[in-house]
């Protein structure tokens, strides 16, 4: 999560501490977003692989809408999503 001029982050955690679900997903990366845009971010980039009933259902996409319509400061977010996992899953 960033250009090559800036900071990386990856978060894990354990699924005792909070599940892989969608809605686990959407909530830690509403934090992040939350942090980014206190610190007066503009615009972030989501790279993540490709499990839809994580990254691309409708709950990570309302919690994205809903976050930018209160935000202060973060105006653009892109969600760039690992096509190549995908394509392995299909043809195994």
């Amino acid at each position: 999560m960033g250009t090559r001029n800036q900071a990386s982050h990856c978060y894990l955690w354990h699924e005792g501490e909070m599940g892989q679900a969608s809605p686990d997903i959407a909530t830690a990366v509403c934090r992040w977003l939350e942090l980014k845009d206190a610190a007066g971010v503009k615009e972030v980039v989501i790279y993540s692989d490709a499990p839809a009933s994580q990254n691309r259902n409708q709950f990570f996409v309302t919690m994205i809408l809903h976050f930018l319509t209160r935000s202060e400061n973060l105006t653009e977010i892109t969600h760039k999503v690992s096509t190549r996992s995908l394509r392995n899953r299909l043809t195994c």
